[in-house]
């Protein structure tokens, strides 16, 4: 695989030497992957550039940049790791779509490093820098872990160095695993939906009443009400149990609900607005230009929080996200005597019925497990 092409913004200064913010120039050494300040001199800055290239590169290193040969960077490992392998993972479409992203990150910061130099420090510091809590220090190291076992597959380098940077304990015993994140109150959740923007204050309220997920709220189509039920996937447990599929009757204030989302923009997703601008880049992937990816509807809400006043008191990281609307319908169902719907809702079970759905077979609407929401909003609210 020959390496990527040279940003047009870069072709004429030399191998390694990049311009930041177009201020300021910075050399990434291709011996380790790390970065340095080079000034703001362009003369100087491509000067020194040569010099450490002449140092720190061999005449194979920069045959191989004309051949597109020699020994394989990191950049190639991981391209060629994100389009063979990738494909063959056990992820979820928006776990592969995550570890993808995640997989480029690690190209970019280290992309011109050859695969034999990704050593257990450079990963132990990446960790370090980057991951401050321990299931994303795990997270992080499964990646590269998975990457460099495929290099050592390939014979692109000996040794997996990420199996020798230890794995953190996830136990709550260990004070930086408590969970920091406040719950969400239900005087907050109301001044929070004031605040929100009317396709937020839908979502927020079709969280609480169905008790679903982000993901499964920005999936929602219209299409999926069939005789009066709202035909749901909980992504996170369809592998684990059948009752992932649910039906939910659309009446009461559910039905209101919907039947507000409905405006002037004609979207098959119940949840949809219209972009402040439409750009080509953030189209492309969608299956409809008015669609609410799931990260951009916890940014939305994270905005929403940041103007909230009482949450000022708190950290970033405890300030309440929007997966709390979720653990505060719960609360406010089983408070309003209506614990026995939320099994249900929620999915929490063993059984599987996933084998079907994943062969592509079609699953009839009759084994879809039947989930009833509260009918009314303000009963949980009040």
């Amino acid at each position: 695989m020959s390496p990527r092409k040279r940003l047009t913004r870069f072709k004429d200064l030399p191998p390694n030497l990049y311009l930041k913010r177009a201020k300021y120039f910075e050399y990434r050494a291709p011996n380790t992957g790390k970065t340095f300040s080079m000034g703001t001199d362009r003369a100087q800055a491509i000067s020194a550039a040569r010099q450490l290239n002449n140092r720190l590169m061999s005449a194979s290193d920069l045959v191989a940049r004309v051949l597109g040969g020699g020994e394989k960077t990191v950049t190639d490992v991981i391209d060629a790791f994100i389009e063979t392998e990738v494909p063959t993972m056990p992820w979820g479409a928006e776990t592969a779509k995550n570890n993808t992203f995640k997989l480029n990150r690690i190209s970019r910061e280290y992309g011109k490093l050859h695969i034999k130099n990704l050593d257990r420090k450079i990963i132990s510091d990446f960790l370090t820098k980057n991951c401050h809590t321990a299931d994303a220090h795990n997270k992080w190291r499964g990646l590269f872990k998975a990457v460099l076992a495929y290099a050592v597959e390939k014979q692109y380098c000996d040794v997996n160095e990420a199996e020798q940077v230890r794995e953190r304990s996830t136990s709550k015993v260990v004070d930086s695993n408590k969970k920091k994140r406040q719950r969400m109150s239900k005087a907050e959740f109301i001044e929070l939906r004031e605040l929100a923007n009317p396709w937020l204050r839908n979502a927020m309220d079709l969280s609480l009443l169905t008790l679903q997920a982000r993901n499964e709220i920005v999936k929602m189509k219209y299409a999926d009400i069939r005789d009066g039920k709202l035909f749901v996937i909980r992504q996170k447990t369809k592998h684990l149990t059948n009752r992932a599929f649910i039906r939910i009757p659309v009446e009461g204030q559910l039905e209101e609900l919907i039947s507000r989302t409905r405006d002037n923009i004609a979207s098959p997703f119940i949840i949809h607005r219209k972009p402040d601008r439409l750009r080509r880049e953030w189209i492309d992937g969608k299956e409809h230009w008015s669609q609410v990816e799931p990260q951009y509807l916890s940014k939305a809400f994270k905005k929403v929080a940041d103007r909230y006043e009482p949450y000022d008191r708190y950290t970033a990281d405890e300030k309440p996200t929007y997966h709390e609307i979720r653990s505060l319908g719960i609360h406010l169902y089983r408070k309003a005597g209506l614990g026995e719907l939320v099994q249900d809702l929620t999915a929490h079970t063993d059984p599987k019925l996933d084998d079907l759905y994943e062969q592509g077979h079609a699953i009839s609407d009759e084994q879809y497990t039947m989930a009833s929401a509260a009918n009314d909003l303000e009963t949980l609210l009040k």
